[in-house]
């Protein structure tokens, strides 16, 4: 992940930084019995591009935090998009058999590590889970956080502004998150 730009000065050091520093925090839940509509309402409504699916326990809330709720899986937008490929029902199918399941980092670990888990994984979502308590989900860490962390890292040093322009716009258009339409605001996320 470490660049050298033509002086052989190193652009920044992102071995430093930690997932919380760059994670989102706010969790967009639903009950795993949902339907994929349900699911793709909820994306809409809450402007993200995955929602997390929870298996309720008795007496449970809407707060996957309190630890009422176990979160047992991801669905993404790409899952909606492949649900509609092959000209399924979105109504007609819940989200436990789509959804795939959680890969998840420590919230202390490097954001060059998470980086990495993210390549080789394929992944465009990941679970940050916290560094006391390995079952507790405390954020998500998405390609589009990376995207803009490492904007930012590059913004801040001069020299690699200087090498890096035309780097720097494609990592402008890779910070842009994915359009969902959305009628109805946050309001309920």
């Amino acid at each position: 992940m470490r660049s050298k730009i033509d002086n052989g000065d190193e652009i920044g050091n992102i071995s430093r930084d930690i997932v919380s520093d760059i994670m989102s925090k706010r969790l967009v839940t639903l009950s795993s019995k949902s339907s994929m509509c349900d699911v793709a309402k909820k994306m809409s409504e809450c402007n993200v591009s995955s929602v997390f699916l929870t298996m309720d326990r008795e007496g449970s809330t809407s707060d996957p935090i309190s630890g009422n709720q176990s979160i047992i899986g991801i669905v993404t937008q790409t899952d909606l998009v492949e649900v509609c490929a092959k000209d399924i029902l979105a109504s007609d199918i819940t989200v436990d058999s789509v959804m795939s399941s959680i890969i998840s980092i420590s919230e202390d670990a490097k954001v060059e590590e998470a980086a990495q888990i993210m390549m080789d994984k394929k992944i465009r979502h990941m679970a940050v889970r916290e560094k006391n308590d390995s079952s507790k989900i405390v954020g998500i860490i998405s390609s589009t956080n990376l995207a803009n962390y490492l904007k930012r890292r590059i913004a801040d040093d001069g020299k690699a502004r200087q090498y890096l322009g035309e780097e720097l716009m494609v990592l402008n258009a890779l910070s842009i998150p994915e359009p969902i339409p959305s009628a109805n605001g946050d309001e309920q996320c």
